[in-house]
């Protein structure tokens, strides 16, 4: 059983927000932005790079709407992928 210093801390930790992402490919370099974060924007030159720019611009961005007492948008876009048949050259 946890001891009740113990559970006051659990309970104080916050829960980490899971934001979707849409990452585009440029002819130069990748895109990527939050559909649910306005202007969370970020380029790199690859995949991977941009995640993690898109990522650390995202924690940016909350921060900044904390600091000046602006409400963080909940995260509620997902992404998926579909698969149509190939459109027929004309």
């Amino acid at each position: 059983m946890l001891g009740r210093h113990q559970a006051g801390r659990a309970h104080d930790l916050e829960v980490m927000a899971r934001y979707t992402i849409v990452i585009e490919r440029a002819p130069e370099n990748y895109a990527a932005y939050v559909p649910d974060v306005l202007g969370c924007v970020a380029t790199a030159g690859t995949r991977e790079e941009v995640v993690r720019e898109n990522q650390q611009a995202l924690q940016s961005h909350i921060q900044g709407l904390r600091e000046h007492g602006e409400p963080v948008p909940e995260p509620t876009s997902t992404a998926d992928v579909v698969e149509v048949d190939p459109v027929p050259e004309c």
